[in-house]
């Protein structure tokens, strides 16, 4: 499906060259590789990102809040069978594209936003975003099906940005809330029969974005850290006789927890999804803290550990030694802070950070592991929540709002981090490259913890399209390129599903 795009010229460097909109859903099969794929890649890398419909987009635009794409690439047989680019078909996108509604059920109203990372679980697959939508799932060729709830599902439906996978049972772990659901989250775990079998409850200093957590053999660490949801802000736009009275309604029923009903006849009244400007905001008086519960606990397990002010989007890894939990992890300085009239969420340099937990003497201490600017870090998965030695980042993408095609700062770089030495390896992908999540996918017939490859999208903006590029894990030396006709657009996570 292709849509008749105008050459509008944008103000928000969130609009410019690879944040651009893509005008077009695109099946491509005449692949060409350059190298050669390894023989065990048989599946599917999907990768979650937005291409906001032209028709929606405001000076309010914020990059959170575009509609969702799905992104892929098929292998097989040491071929690259297909790419593939489709829309989630979700309210907005079904009214502009002249479709029918989307089917399954919508919780609270939050029939948006579907674009932060896919997983597969029982041979299906899920489109994820968390904060209250409920998973949209998508078939083998990345054509939309419609919304699910997982059975057993805490507030009614919803789920999870960043789950992680237990490598021994298959479960998949997550923290799950709802933006306006007040101050509590819930610790959940997703069987093999993609059903919730155990949901804990528990409570919040306030209501924190829980983008990602941690997980060890024996707990699940959580970030409640300065960066709150804050349905109120959203109403900053209207009339101050109207916006007084509402805002502080809104602050204490928000603190409560909104009533589904009321956040759906709310949501209602917003604009459409690329229009909205996201309720987040900055607090700097809130205590940072990461709480500790045990894996087979209740609430009343968790403990609590004050940190530095900090914002945490990405945990790379954490494990237990010495009576002691070390969580690691990017650090922002603030996010959604200062850079008002540029929503921007990240402000700062993002550096590669531990925090220690001492849990006999109840106390934390944070220190950086690498100064570099660096984002999307990632493990060989079969080490999560386990003492491991290599993790791997890519450069960070930086927007520069007085350049209008913004600047990609170290973005054209892949960092292979030995946890045990200190060493850094660096990938230089090419001038003018800017690199995207890379994933880690282990060779079944590896004898190490770095044996595998690494995978992911690299713009390239001498030729405005990009490539997906598979490197050794062990080396970073390129293994194999396959030219893609189109650009996939700067965006989040993604994972290689294997067939």
């Amino acid at each position: 499906m292709t849509l008749e795009m105008n050459s509008a010229s944008y103000r928000s460097p969130f609009l410019q060259g690879n944040f651009a909109p893509i005008r077009e859903e695109t099946t491509e099969t005449d692949l060409e590789v350059i190298g050669e794929i390894p023989e065990y890649l048989a599946g599917r890398y999907v990768r979650g990102g937005n291409s906001p419909l032209e028709e929606l987009i405001t000076e309010e635009y914020e990059w959170f809040a575009a509609n969702g794409m799905a992104f892929g690439v098929r292998l097989r047989d040491g071929r690259a069978e297909w790419y593939r680019n489709r829309w989630i078909r979700t309210t907005d996108v079904c009214n502009t594209l002249g479709l029918s509604q989307p089917p399954g059920p919508c919780h609270a109203g939050m029939d948006y936003t579907l674009h932060t990372n896919v997983i597969q679980q029982a041979g299906r697959t899920f489109m994820i975003t968390e904060g209250g939508p409920n998973p949209y799932e998508l078939n083998y060729e990345l054509e939309s099906l419609g919304f699910v709830n997982f059975p057993g599902s805490p507030y009614g439906g919803g789920y999870a940005s960043h789950p992680h996978k237990d490598p021994e049972t298959n479960e998949w772990h997550a923290i799950q809330y709802y933006l306006g659901g007040g101050q509590r989250a819930s610790y959940t775990i997703l069987d093999e029969n993609v059903r919730i079998r155990r949901s804990v409850e528990f409570e919040l200093n306030g209501c924190p974005i829980l983008h990602d957590f941690a997980l060890t053999e024996n707990y699940i660490v959580v970030y409640d850290l300065p960066l709150q949801s804050s349905v109120e802000s959203s109403v900053g736009s209207l009339p101050a006789p109207i916006r007084k009275p509402l805002t502080k309604v809104l602050k204490r029923l928000h603190a409560k927890g909104l009533p589904e009903s009321v956040l759906a006849g709310y949501i209602r009244t917003l604009p459409p999804q690329s229009a909205r400007r996201l309720p987040l905001q900055w607090d700097p008086d809130y205590s940072a803290r990461i709480g500790v519960m045990r894996r087979d606990g209740d609430a009343s397990s968790m403990r609590w550990f004050d940190v530095e002010r900090q914002h945490v989007w990405h945990t790379l890894n954490a494990f237990e030694a010495d009576s002691k939990i070390y969580v690691d992890f990017v650090s922002f300085p603030r996010a959604f802070d200062i850079d008002h009239s540029w929503p921007n969420p990240a402000e700062g340099q993002p550096v590669l950070s531990r925090v220690t937990l001492d849990l006999d003497r109840g106390r934390a201490s944070n220190s950086h592991l690498d100064e570099l600017p660096q984002e999307f870090p990632r493990i060989n998965d079969m080490f999560f929540g386990k003492e491991y030695r290599y993790g791997y980042t890519v450069g960070a993408l930086e927007v520069d709002p007085r350049n209008r095609s913004g600047i990609m700062s170290s973005a054209d770089h892949v960092f292979k981090h030995n946890m045990s030495t200190g060493e850094v390896v660096r990938s230089h992908l090419g001038d003018g490259a800017a690199a995207s999540e890379f994933t880690f996918v282990a060779d079944p017939d590896g004898a190490h913890e770095d044996s595998g490859v690494l995978m992911g999208y690299v713009y390239r903006a001498d030729e405005d399209r990009s490539d997906y590029v598979i490197l050794d894990a062990e080396t970073l030396q390129e293994v194999a390129v396959i030219k893609l006709p189109v650009r996939v657009t700067f965006g989040y996570h993604g994972n290689w599903l294997p067939d």
